[in-house]
């Protein structure tokens, strides 16, 4: 009896081993990732202005993107790793949920070390466009900042809420740009020689002192009669340098 179960045993080892080496494996060797692979670059990117008039179209009258189907299978998410988990993509990285950030981190958010410099603001590019006005500023150490004000009827909502929400999206795991609350006079401000302004009509044409007084007229000031706007920082690399030649601000 036992020689055949032996037999039996020695006979279906084969079997054993081909059954475990033909099934497909469900983990890899360096599973789970906990980051993305990094993203291909773009090159030569440009930008296109938003036509209002198709956006409220296509938003009015059609639904676009993908939705959940109110019956049968939910549509799976692709941007997790084996364990179902979110990875680290380019726009995110796991903060104060998974290492719980410090009072001084949070309060410090994506930055809170480099505003705008003292000294003279070059102003490099603006729009007279949308509800509130705005231009870009290169400051005395050649950084550049995008400048967005309040609307005139609230003064300090919108720039108090960008600073604050720039910090709780950071906290978060989001990539934000570095926010600040500015106070200036208009003496501080210099229109570039190459700057140009981006008008109502969409057409680009030099700017010159009645332009940034026309945008200066719209906005709210303080107490002490000077402009608020928040300064919101741009990231170093490649993309600073196109916009340096007259982009449009927010």
């Amino acid at each position: 009896m036992r020689q055949i179960i032996a037999l039996l045993a020695l006979l279906s080892l084969p079997i054993t081993v081909f059954a475990q080496s033909s099934s497909p494996r469900k983990f890899l060797p360096d599973d789970p990732l906990p980051v993305e692979p990094p993203p291909v670059p773009v090159i030569a990117a440009k930008g296109r202005k938003v036509s209002d008039v198709y956006d409220v179209f296509l938003n009015t009258f059609t639904t676009p993107g993908e939705r959940q189907p109110k019956e049968g299978p939910s549509i799976p998410a692709l941007g997790v790793n084996t364990l179902g988990e979110v990875m680290d993509p380019a726009w995110y990285v796991g903060r104060h949920y998974f290492r719980p950030m410090t009072v001084e981190e949070l309060l410090r958010g994506p930055g809170n070390e480099t505003p705008p410099a003292a000294g003279v603001w070059t102003v490099v590019a603006a729009k007279d466009e949308g509800i509130t006005p705005g231009f870009t500023i290169r400051d005395s150490t050649g950084q550049l900042y995008v400048m967005k004000f309040d609307p005139m009827s609230n003064p300090e909502i919108a720039s108090a809420a960008d600073v604050i929400t720039s910090k709780i999206l950071y906290a978060l795991g989001y990539h934000v740009p570095e926010n600040y609350i500015v106070h200036f006079e208009r003496s501080r401000l210099a229109i570039g020689s190459e700057t140009k302004l981006l008008d109502r009509t969409g057409h680009k044409r030099k700017m010159n002192d009645q332009d940034l007084a026309d945008i200066l007229f719209k906005v709210p000031r303080d107490a002490q009669k000077n402009y608020r706007a928040i300064a919101s920082r741009y990231l170093v690399g490649e993309a600073q340098s196109t916009r340096c030649r007259g982009p449009r601000t927010g």
